[in-house]
C-alpha cells in the first residue's frame, strides 16, 4: 500500500520502502526519534520539490502460525483479506501496480529504502529497465540493503518457512540472479547511494556496497556508524548520510529547476515559424474527405479524457491524413507541435533523427553517447517543455509499447499514434469510407464528376478496392490522366484478374504483420501501377524515390545528388507524376518545392520494377563523396545526409556487390562511427569489408578492417580491436610501400587502440613510425601531421613525459593555424588540450592563456551553452583554483553546472563531476 506523507502536486516522488518485519513504525518511531524520512519532511526545500510517500507491503518473521489462522478466519466469516509473506518479486510487481495506476503524473522517482525494502526497489528497477529500456527511477539510497544476502537469514531458513527469509540468504539463486542483472544494466542504473553501517551485523560491507562495474561518478558509498536499524534513525539532522541524501536530492531536482530557460531556447529557435512552435516540421494537410466523426472524437479523447490515442486501420487508409487535418485545424490549441515518423525505423531512432534534424539539440548533435542515452535526452527536454504541447508519431511498431511509460503525459503533452497494428493505446478505428464519401473522394481525383451512366460501375469499383483511401486517388488520377481513356470496365476487369504472385509479394513488401487483406490491397495498387501507361523515365523516377525516406525532399537536393544535367525534364516527370498521384508535393515556408512518396508506393515500385544498379548509382556515388570525412571535415555540417545514405542503404538489393557499394558503405559506417552509432557502424563496415572480397580488393578491405579496428574500440571491445587493427596492418603490408599514406593511418589507428588497451609504449612506438613516414610523404606543415603529433602528445602525457607532451602539442597547435580557419573545432581541441598540459606543468599562465582561447572559440562554434563549453569551463575553474582564485573558479563551474542541468541527461558524469568539483571548491571556501 502506498501511503502519500507529503503531498504538493510536485513532479518529484520519495518513495521511503521499509525492511524485512518492518512498516510505518520504521519511519514514524513510537518513541518520537527522527528518521531519515522526518528529517525531509521537516526540510522546507524539500517540500517544494517533492512529495513524499511510504511503501508499506506485508511482512512477518514465521507464516507458521498466520496461514492457518488466515484459513479459520476465513471459513469463521470474521476475516477481511488474509495476509502472508509473498517473495522479493512479488512485492516488487505490487509497487509497480501502484506507482503505475496511481502515481503517473510524477517526472521522477526517488526511493530511499532499508533493508530488504532495497531490494524490492532493485526488482523494480530492474523490471521497468528489461520493460523499458530505463528505468523512471532517478535516485536509489540504499539503506544497510543485503545485496548478496543477510546472513542471519541462514539460520532463519532452517526453521522457518518464509520466502522473504529465503530470497535473503547468501548465494540465494534469486538474488544471485539480481545483482547479475544489476551488473548487466550497469549503464541505465539510477545513481545510487550505497550506506553500510559499519556495527551492522546482519549485512556486511561486501552485501552493503554493490560492487556493479559503475564508475564512482555514478554511486557514492556513505559509511555511518550506526547497526542494522539505527541506520534509518541519524542522531542528527546534519551527519554525513543526511548531508549525502540532501546533495543527492538537490542534484536531481536541479534539472527541475533550468524548465523555463529550456522552454525559452525552444520559442526562441522557433519563432519565426508559422502558427504553434512547431518543435518539427509538420506535413502539410491534404483531401479528407468522411472523417467527420473521427475528428470529433478523437479531439473528445484529447481534450477530455487526457489520454494517448492511436488512430489504428490498413495502410493507405487515412490515418496520416486525418492526424495531419487535426493538428492544422486545432494548432492553436498548443503551445508545441511535434511530429514524429517512424516509417522503416525502431521508435528510439525515429526520434532522434528527427528532433536532430529539425532541432538541431546543440548538446548531443557531436555526442558519441548510446542511442538509448540520446534518446532519454530529448524525452526528458520534452517533459521540461512549459505549456500545452501534442506530439504525434507516426507508423509506429510493436517497439512503442517499449517506451510507453517514458512518453509525456499530460496534462501538458496530448499524444496521437497511427499504426496499422493493434497495440495497448485507447484506439479510434480508422475504417473503409462510406459509398457516398468514397464516391465524392474520386470524383474530387478525377476532376470531374463520374457521369451518371456511369454510376454504377463507379460503384463496382469502389467495392472492388473496397473503398481504399490511397487506391481510389491513384486509379481516378491515373484514368484522369490516361491518354488511351481507360473505361471502367477495363480498370474492373484488371482488378478482377488477380494474377499476381502472392508469395513474392510478402517478400518484397515491407508489412509487418501480412495478412489476406494486405495481399488484396497491395494487388489493387499493382494493378493501378501497371495500367497508369507511366514512361521509362517517371519509372526512374519513381526507383530514385523508393530508395529514398518517404518523406518530402527538396527538388534542390535531388538535382544535386542525381548531378542532373537535363534538370527541366526532372521537372517536368515530378509534376507529371503528382499529377498522377504517384508522388505529392508541398511547399516549405520560402516556396520551395518539396516532393514525397508514400510507402505503400514505395514497395509497389519494389514490386514491379526491381531496382536498377545503374538508376541509383548517381546516388550512391554522390553520398559516397559527401561523406568522405578528412582531417578538415566539420562533420556535423552533413548529418542532415544521413536519413537518406541510411534509406539507400536499407533499400540496396542484396545482390549490389559493385566496388562503388563497398566504398558507400564503408564511408557511412565511417560517418556513424563519428556520430556515435557504433553498431551500426560495424555493421555498415563488414558488409563493405564483404564486398571487397569478392573483388577480391586486398587494400580496400584491408582499410575498412583498420576502421572496424576503431569501431571495435569505441565499443570497448578492446580483443576484438587488437585483433582487427593487427591483422589489418598485416595485409596493408602486403599491399602498400613501408612508407605509404594508407599504411601509415594503419599503424596511426592501431596506436590508438593500443593507447586505450594500455600498451603505451607499443602505441608510442607505432605513432612515432607514422609520424615519421607522414613528415617524410608530405613535409612537416602538412594538415595531417598535426593528428598525429597530438596522439603522440597524450600518450607521451600518460607517460609521465609532459615536457615532451607540451612540445609535441604546441607543434600540432602551429600546423593547424596554417591550414584552418581560426575557429575551426580542431583549433579549440589543441589549445584546449595544451591547457590540460600546462596545468600539469604547474605553468598556470599559459595553462590559463590558451584555456580562456579555446572556450572563446567553441563558444564561436557551438554558442555558449553547448556542454562542450562547459567542459572545458570546468577545466579553466581547475586552473583557477591551482592558482588560488576559488571564486572565480566557483564562479566558472556554477555557469557549468547550469550548462550540463539544461543539456545533459540526469545523473549524467559530466553534470555529477562538476558538482563535486563544485562541492570541493565551496568547502575549501
Amino acid at each position: 500500500m502506498l501511503h502519500i506523507i507529503n503531498s504538493g502536486g510536485q513532479p518529484n516522488l520519495i518513495v521511503f520502502i521499509h525492511g524485512f518485519t518492518g512498516g510505518l513504525t520504521t519511519w514514524f518511531r513510537e518513541d518520537e526519534a527522527n528518521t531519515i524520512l522526518t528529517y525531509l519532511t521537516g526540510d522546507e526545500s524539500i517540500g517544494k520539490n517533492y512529495d513524499i510517500a511510504t511503501f508499506d507491503y506485508f511482512t512477518k518473521v514465521s507464516d507458521v502460525l498466520q496461514k492457518p489462522l488466515n484459513a479459520i478466519n476465513s471459513l469463521l466469516g470474521t476475516a477481511g483479506k488474509g495476509k502472508f509473506n509473498i517473495n522479493i518479486e512479488s512485492i516488487g510487481q505490487l509497487l509497480k501496480s501502484e506507482l503505475d495506476n496511481q502515481l503517473i503524473h510524477y517526472e521522477r522517482i526517488v526511493f530511499i529504502a532499508h533493508s530488504m525494502g532495497g531490494l524490492v526497489a532493485k526488482s523494480f528497477i530492474l523490471d521497468e529497465i528489461i520493460e523499458n529500456g530505463m528505468t523512471s527511477v532517478k535516485l536509489f539510497i540504499s539503506l544497510a540493503v543485503p545485496h548478496r544476502g543477510a546472513e542471519m537469514a541462514t539460520f532463519g531458513k532452517l526453521f522457518l518457512e518464509n520466502p522473504q527469509i529465503q530470497n535473503l540468504t547468501p548465494l540465494n539463486q534469486k538474488l544471485n540472479g539480481m545483482h547479475d542483472q544489476w551488473i548487466e544494466y550497469k549503464d541505465t542504473l539510477p545513481r545510487t547511494v550505497y550506506v553500510h553501517a559499519i556495527y551492522d551485523n546482519i549485512i556486511g560491507p561486501i552485501s552493503a556496497i554493490a560492487i556493479d562495474g559503475r564508475t564512482k561518478d555514478d554511486y557514492e558509498v556513505v559509511r555511518t556508524e550506526d547497526d542494522h536499524t539505527s541506520v534509518v534513525r541519524p542522531n542528527a539532522n546534519d551527519t554525513a548520510l543526511m548531508n549525502a541524501i540532501r546533495r543527492n536530492l538537490t542534484l536531481l531536482l536541479s534539472q527541475d529547476n533550468d524548465r523555463k530557460s529550456n522552454s525559452q531556447n525552444y520559442k526562441s529557435l522557433l519563432s519565426n515559424h508559422p502558427f504553434a512552435n512547431y518543435i518539427t516540421e509538420i506535413p502539410q494537410i491534404g483531401t479528407l474527405l468522411g472523417r467527420d466523426e473521427e475528428l470529433k472524437v478523437l479531439k473528445e479523447q484529447l481534450f477530455i479524457h487526457q489520454r494517448p490515442v492511436l488512430l489504428n486501420g490498413l495502410g493507405g487508409i487515412g490515418k496520416t491524413s486525418l492526424a495531419r487535418t487535426f493538428v492544422n485545424q486545432n494548432q492553436h490549441d498548443f503551445q508545441h507541435i511535434v511530429w514524429i515518423n517512424c516509417i522503416n525505423k525502431n521508435i528510439r531512432d525515429a526520434f532522434i533523427d528527427t528532433i536532430y534534424i529539425d532541432q538541431q539539440f546543440d548538446t548531443l548533435k557531436n555526442s558519441k553517447e548510446t542511442i538509448e542515452k540520446k534518446f532519454e535526452a530529448i524525452i526528458s527536454a520534452f517533459h521540461r517543455v512549459d505549456g500545452a504541447g501534442l506530439m504525434v508519431i507516426d507508423n509506429v511498431e510493436q517497439d512503442v509499447e517499449n517506451i510507453k511509460k517514458l512518453l509525456p503525459q499530460h496534462p501538458r503533452w496530448q499524444i496521437i499514434l497511427t499504426s496499422r497494428l493493434s497495440l495497448s493505446f485507447k484506439s479510434i478505428e480508422i475504417d473503409r469510407l462510406s459509398d457516398e464519401n468514397a464516391a465524392a473522394l474520386f470524383n474530387d481525383y478525377y476532376g470531374k464528376p463520374v457521369p451518371d451512366t456511369e454510376s454504377e460501375n463507379l460503384n463496382i469499383l469502389l467495392r472492388e478496392i473496397d473503398f481504399h483511401t490511397l487506391t481510389i486517388e491513384l486509379i481516378a488520377k491515373t484514368m484522369a490522366t490516361s491518354d488511351s481513356n481507360l473505361r471502367f470496365e477495363e480498370v474492373i476487369a484488371k482488378l478482377q484478374s488477380r494474377q499476381l504472385d502472392d508469395r513474392r509479394m510478402k517478400e518484397i513488401i515491407n508489412v509487418s504483420h501480412w495478412d489476406l487483406k494486405d495481399a488484396t490491397m497491395y494487388e489493387h495498387l499493382l494493378t493501378t501501377f501497371a495500367i497508369a501507361n507511366l514512361t521509362d523515365y517517371q519509372i526512374w523516377v519513381l526507383q530514385v524515390f523508393s530508395v529514398l525516406p518517404p518523406q518530402p525532399i527538396s527538388v534542390n537536393n535531388l538535382v544535386n545528388w542525381l548531378r542532373m544535367d537535363d534538370d527541366m525534364s526532372f521537372m517536368k516527370a515530378l509534376k507529371e507524376l503528382k499529377t498522377k498521384g504517384w508522388l505529392k508535393r508541398v511547399e516549405d515556408k520560402e516556396g520551395n518545392a518539396l516532393y514525397s512518396i508514400h510507402r505503400m508506393v514505395q514497395d509497389t515500385v519494389h514490386y514491379q520494377c526491381e531496382i536498377d544498379f545503374t538508376a541509383v548509382s548517381s546516388l550512391i556515388e554522390t553520398f559516397t563523396e559527401l561523406l568522405h570525412i578528412n582531417v578538415k571535415t566539420d562533420f556535423t555540417k552533413f548529418f542532415y545526409l544521413l536519413p537518406y545514405a541510411d534509406a539507400l542503404q536499407n533499400n540496396l538489393p542484396v545482390h549490389f556487390q559493385d566496388m562503388k557499394v563497398g566504398n558507400f558503405y564503408n564511408n557511412l559506417g565511417t560517418y556513424y562511427r563519428r556520430f556515435g552509432d557504433a553498431r551500426k557502424a560495424e555493421r555498415l563496415i563488414i558488409r563493405s569489408i564483404t564486398i571487397f572480397q569478392v573483388h577480391d580488393s586486398g587494400p580496400k578491405a584491408s582499410i575498412a578492417k583498420s576502421n572496424l579496428s576503431l569501431i571495435y574500440r569505441d565499443l570497448g571491445e578492446y580483443d576484438k580491436a587488437v585483433i582487427v587493427g593487427e591483422e589489418a596492418l598485416e595485409q596493408g603490408k602486403q599491399h602498400f610501400e613501408e612508407m605509404d599514406p594508407r599504411l601509415t593511418q594503419f599503424k596511426s589507428n592501431l596506436a590508438i587502440v593500443y593507447q586505450d588497451s594500455g600498451e603505451l609504449l607499443m602505441a608510442k612506438n607505432l605513432l612515432q613510425e607514422a609520424l615519421t613516414a607522414d613528415i617524410a610523404e608530405y613535409g612537416q606543415n602538412h594538415a595531417g601531421i598535426s593528428r598525429r603529433l597530438s596522439n603522440l602528445a597524450g600518450i607521451q602525457e600518460m607517460l609521465g613525459e609532459f615536457g615532451i607532451s607540451r612540445e609535441l602539442m604546441e607543434r600540432a597547435l602551429e600546423i593547424d593555424m596554417l591550414h584552418l580557419d581560426k575557429d575551426h573545432p580542431a583549433i579549440a581541441i589543441r589549445q584546449h588540450n595544451l591547457a590540460v598540459i600546462y596545468h600539469r606543468l604547474g605553468d598556470y599562465i599559459r595553462a590559463r592563456s590558451h584555456s580562456e582561447t579555446s572556450i572563446a572559440t567553441a563558444i564561436r562554434y557551438y554558442g555558449k551553452n553547448h556542454s562542450m563549453v562547459a567542459q572545458r569551463q570546468m577545466l579553466l575553474a581547475q586552473i583557477l583554483g591551482s592558482n588560488g582564485d576559488k571564486e572565480g573558479a566557483i564562479q566558472l563551474l556554477n555557469q557549468s553546472l547550469e550548462i550540463f542541468k539544461g543539456n545533459l541527461p540526469e545523473n549524467h558524469p559530466h553534470t555529477i563531476n562538476c558538482q563535486s568539483l563544485l562541492d570541493f571548491y565551496v568547502d575549501l571556501l
